[in-house]
């Protein structure tokens, strides 16, 4: 008996472990796969866009888009969520009749308010006067203080303004100064063979992801047209220089009679996962890269430190 539920617990853990490693292998080696579209009317004063994520062939997906407004919709399996569900537009009405129930039940305490209390004429009061009968009596001594105030106000203001001037020249001092001391520690840092390597590496790989994440498809459109039909015709020379870079893959169509400005555009590629690990797996076998790091981090925090010190 006992031999049999050890069986069976093996036959579990085999199971479970197995479709531990599918999703795992899943989410490295199956791609990610977006699309994102939009388009633009200046004169109609259209605007909308689109960007869908799919991934495990649409088992997990995501959809963003923006029409009259922002809106999202996200699916795993058969759960679905978003702006549209009809979970949150009962949300949202109760909140606005809630909102309106308030509301009224304002308006009706104001109003019962403003019944209840009744209308009182203002009288008007009597002037008083508020001289002071010592300043009548005194009034070159009244003069005296004016003027005594006002240079006093006016030397205070001198002071601090030099005392500003002051400060700000301190601190255009120790900016130079601690520029002058970064310049020093920076081509120092650059100078050392083991960074140069580690950013030599850097650089190549950052090249090989860059061709890997670079869009499978580009499409767009472009229609343009100014008032002046000249300025249509250097417009679209400029863009012929630029015609190796797109080809066929967005088509130019110049308007030399009407204002017009309208754009559509299209990019859909795919990511995988496993590009990102490799990379980092990479990056990290290098010695160079690791002793590069290690500089940096210690750089940053003696620079943390001493700005704890000069606080």
């Amino acid at each position: 008996m006992i031999l049999i539920l050890l069986k069976g617990l093996g036959i579990c853990l085999g199971a479970f472990a197995g479709l531990l490693v599918l999703v795992l292998l899943g989410i490295l080696f199956l791609p990610i796969c977006y699309r994102m579209e939009g388009n633009w009317n200046r004169m109609k004063e259209e605007r909308g866009g689109r960007a869908v994520i799919r991934w495990c062939f649409g088992l997990v997906s995501a959809c963003f888009y923006y029409e009259e407004g922002a809106k999202w919709k996200v699916r795993v399996a058969f759960w679905r969520w978003g702006s549209d569900s009809p979970s949150r537009q009962g949300k949202k009405e109760k909140q606005s009749e809630e909102k309106t129930s308030e509301e009224k039940e304002d308006d009706e305490a104001d109003q019962k308010e403003t019944d209840s209390v009744p209308f009182q004429e203002m009288e008007p009061e009597d002037p008083v006067d508020q001289t002071n009968p010592k300043m009548e009596e005194n009034p070159g001594k009244v003069e005296t203080a004016e003027k005594e105030s006002t240079e006093k106000s006016i030397l205070n203001r001198i002071r601090k303004g030099w005392e500003e001037i002051k400060r700000k020249f301190r601190n255009i001092h120790d900016t130079i100064r601690w520029l002058q001391e970064q310049k020093e520690a920076l081509k120092e840092f650059l100078g050392d063979p083991i960074h140069q390597r580690a950013f030599q590496i850097l650089k190549k790989e950052g090249r090989i992801l860059l061709k890997k994440l670079k869009p499978k498809d580009i499409r767009g459109r472009f229609v343009f047209g100014f008032e002046d039909p000249g300025t249509t015709g250097y417009v679209l020379a400029g863009l012929a220089v630029l015609y190796p870079v797109y080809e066929d893959r967005i088509e130019i169509l110049p308007d030399f009679e009407t204002e017009v400005l309208e754009v559509d555009g299209s990019v859909c590629g795919r990511v995988y996962l496993w590009w990102m690990i490799r990379l980092l797996a990479g990056l990290g076998c290098r010695k160079a890269v690791r002793m590069t790091y290690r500089d940096i981090m210690e750089y940053k925090n003696n620079m943390a430190r001493r700005k704890g010190r000069d606080r």
